[in-house]
């Protein structure tokens, strides 16, 4: 068809183009509409749902239809809490007095509907204590944490320009091993098969210094940051199984290369 006449070949690009491009991403416009409504409509519908059940556990507390419940009241609730919802985390006494200020916003010492309503925000709340996130040095060694020095190398550390120049030690350790592997990989002649297992210093020296600077950047992370603190980071968590990882390669790379006997 296309040798008879040049015209069809038009008809089916323009034919591809309005079928694949405009046509399925109509399709995929209109059900991503319908599924964003569907999502927003539960949103209000579970909301709706909230506040009519805590509404009526106001209203229960409230026997006395005073408008008001007392502080004894929302601390025994919680009592309640702990004991019969085990999905809910158990909280100590000075939780629940953190969350009881946290819903009595005006501080009368005790909660009104409006505040009351807040109950299932102000317990989706992890709370925790600041001296939970205390780093070794700031509890044994206090006249280094509060040092010139030590704050300087703190506040270097958690900038932005730290990371970034991991980064760059990252793009400089791909191109040290895209360089070290390249005769490989273009299918060139690596030289006698017998000597595979011997270590090309250059290369392994380069490669060894790497290691070397992301064991520091792991080692400055967690003494500046704590480790309960440096663990809630993905990338922190990433970071420290791949160089985990990186150091037993190497030691393996060493070992059999006879260079550890």
């Amino acid at each position: 068809s296309y040798s008879e006449n040049r015209l069809v070949a038009i008809y089916w690009v323009s034919f591809m183009v309005i079928s694949f491009f405009y046509i399925m991403n109509l399709i995929l416009a209109v059900c991503t509409q319908q599924y964003d409504k569907s999502i927003n409509c539960r949103k209000v519908s579970r909301e709706k749902l909230a506040k009519k059940l805590l509404s009526d556990a106001f209203t229960l507390l409230d026997q006395k239809d005073q408008g008001h419940v007392s502080r004894e009241s929302i601390m025994n609730v919680m009592a309640i809490l702990n004991q019969d919802m085990p999905e809910i985390k158990t909280m100590s006494s000075e939780e629940k007095s953190i969350i009881y200020a946290l819903l009595d916003k005006n501080g009368s010492d005790s909660i009104c509907l409006d505040e009351f309503l807040d109950w299932s925000l102000v317990m989706l709340l992890n709370l925790s204590k600041e001296s939970d996130y205390a780093t070794w040095v700031e509890t044994k060694l206090p006249y280094v944490y509060q040092s010139q020095w030590y704050t300087r190398l703190s506040e270097a550390v958690k900038s932005n320009r730290f990371d970034t120049a991991i980064d760059v030690i990252l793009v400089l350790n791909a191109m040290t091993i895209l360089m070290q592997d390249y005769s490989m990989l273009v299918g060139q002649n690596t030289g006698d098969p017998e000597n595979d297992e011997t270590l090309d210093t250059k290369w392994e020296t380069l490669e060894t210094l790497f290691t070397a600077l992301y064991v520091l950047e792991v080692m400055l992370k967690v003494t500046i940051n704590g480790w309960k603190r440096y663990k809630e980071s993905a990338r922190n968590l990433f970071d420290f199984f791949v160089t985990g990882m990186t150091i037993l390669a190497s030691f393996y790379v060493y070992c059999e290369c006879g260079v550890l006997q």
